[in-house]
């Protein structure tokens, strides 16, 4: 395939064919910003042969009408190209594939997948479901999404793995974008590509201190957006979703299988009190909350430790927040090269008493 390179005239005219499109896009999802940028879709056509492919689209219509264009100007020659979009303006068009809800997206094979999907609805991540389905269902697949490969988030710990398996190559692109999102990368990816992954623990030199005391044994929360389909005995819960300072705690109802709570190991607890403590220390200092126990649910960025009463709730919750254990948290942030504290870095924390 030949290398594509547009006079800036022809960009223009482009862009502005591509930002129609996405101008109705927009209207009709209320988002701002989301438009992929023409050199964007260059780049990526030009990391990614897409000549005599079938290849699909799963981005906002501007992406493909982009490359509808370049088809036309003679720059690729797709053997098929099909966009897949929750537009339903668009259902029924030629090469269009309709979904109600784009995130639970099923496809036939395809040889090349390119997508710029949603990141996101509300506290759900949704690039990571987008690139594992890709991944199954296309050859080749090329995507712009947020990418963090340091991050010990549990919610991104499988999809990095994933990513850092299957991947071909990683262009940064934050500059064409204003999302306030940074680290946003093209990443092309195939499952035939085998990469050899080392498991590095970062921690591995880390001292303990006061190595005379019990560790600290949290139980962390449940991300409820792993149960992709609502079960015949899914009930709806509400969950502590998040632990602000002042102890103030931040609820939602979500709808959960009955089932997968009461397999939830984090849920058995036998103290009558309970800590509550967020995974995100500002400069090491834990948002705490220090409650009674009355059967709580919380989620997977939440962390709960038992307390024997109120006031070993208290001293439990004085003692997160004092200045010799602020100090640790940050030297495990720091060690980690991560911003959320995770379950191993709690054990390493000695315990009140």
């Amino acid at each position: 395939m030949k290398k594509i390179v547009l006079s800036e005239g022809t960009k223009k005219g482009l862009s502005k064919v591509g930002m129609n499109i996405f101008e109705k896009w927009q209207k009709y999802h209320s988002q701002q910003n989301t438009a992929t940028p023409v050199d964007v879709v260059i780049d990526i056509l030009n990391n990614t042969d897409i000549d005599g492919k079938d290849v699909v689209v799963v981005s906002n219509c501007d992406v493909f009408k982009m490359i509808e264009t370049l088809v036309t100007l003679q720059y690729v020659f797709p053997k098929s190209l099909t966009l897949v979009t929750d537009v339903k303006a668009l259902a029924g068009k030629p090469n269009v594939i309709y979904i109600n809800k784009l995130k639970e997206i099923e496809l036939k094979h395809f040889n090349v997948g390119i997508l710029n999907p949603p990141y996101s609805a509300g506290d759900e991540l949704l690039y990571p479901a987008f690139f594992s389905k890709m991944l199954d269902c296309c050859d080749v697949v090329s995507i712009i999404m947020p990418n963090n490969l340091s991050s010990e988030q549990i919610r991104l710990k499988k999809h990095n793995a994933l990513v850092k398996k299957h991947v071909m190559s990683e262009t940064a692109v934050d500059d064409y974008f204003d999302v306030g999102i940074k680290n946003i990368h093209n990443i092309i990816a195939s499952k035939q590509q085998l990469n050899t992954v080392l498991k590095v623990n970062k921690l591995q030199n880390y001292v303990p201190i006061l190595p005379e005391r019990n560790r600290l044994q949290p139980k962390r929360g449940m991300n409820p957006f792993f149960n992709k389909t609502v079960a015949d005995d899914a009930i709806d819960i509400e969950m502590v979703t998040s632990v602000y300072r002042g102890d103030v705690l931040q609820y939602k109802t979500f709808s959960v299988s009955e089932k997968t709570i009461n397999r939830t190991k984090a849920f058995k607890v036998t103290s009558p009190w309970i800590v509550m403590v967020n995974e995100n220390p500002s400069r090491g200092l834990f948002n705490a909350v220090a409650c009674p126990y009355d059967n709580q649910y919380w989620f997977s960025g939440v962390f709960v430790l038992e307390a024997d009463s109120e006031q070993d709730a208290l001293d439990l919750k004085a003692w997160l927040q004092s200045d010799i254990i602020r100090a640790e948290v940050s030297k495990l942030l720091e060690m980690n090269n991560s911003y959320s504290f995770s379950g191993v870095m709690f054990s390493m924390l000695p315990s009140h008493k």
